[in-house]
């Protein structure tokens, strides 16, 4: 179907793909980097082992070019959602 098509555009349809352990080489030196020039007032998770590189639709790659599927995104929407229904 048409619609199957632009869906499948939307992200890497061959998510998830783990091409180094992470965190990888390239992410290890960005964290690193990170932990030691950033504030500790921070507004994510530090448990995240990789440092982002670009996302498409429902996943992310990273730097070291790990895809992964992007479970943040419902957080968000449930967020958004149950703000919203306050007003």
């Amino acid at each position: 179907m048409k619609q199957d098509k632009n869906f499948a555009k939307l992200s890497h349809v061959d998510a998830p793909q783990i091409k180094v352990v992470p965190p990888g080489p390239k992410s290890k030196e960005i964290l690193e980097y990170q932990a030691a020039n950033e504030s500790s007032a921070i507004s994510y998770a530090k448990g995240m082992p990789m440092a982002m590189a670009k996302g498409k639709g429902a996943t992310i790659e990273d730097v070291d070019g790990n895809i992964y599927i992007d479970m943040f995104s419902g957080l968000v929407l449930w967020l958004w959602v149950t703000v919203i229904r306050t007003f």
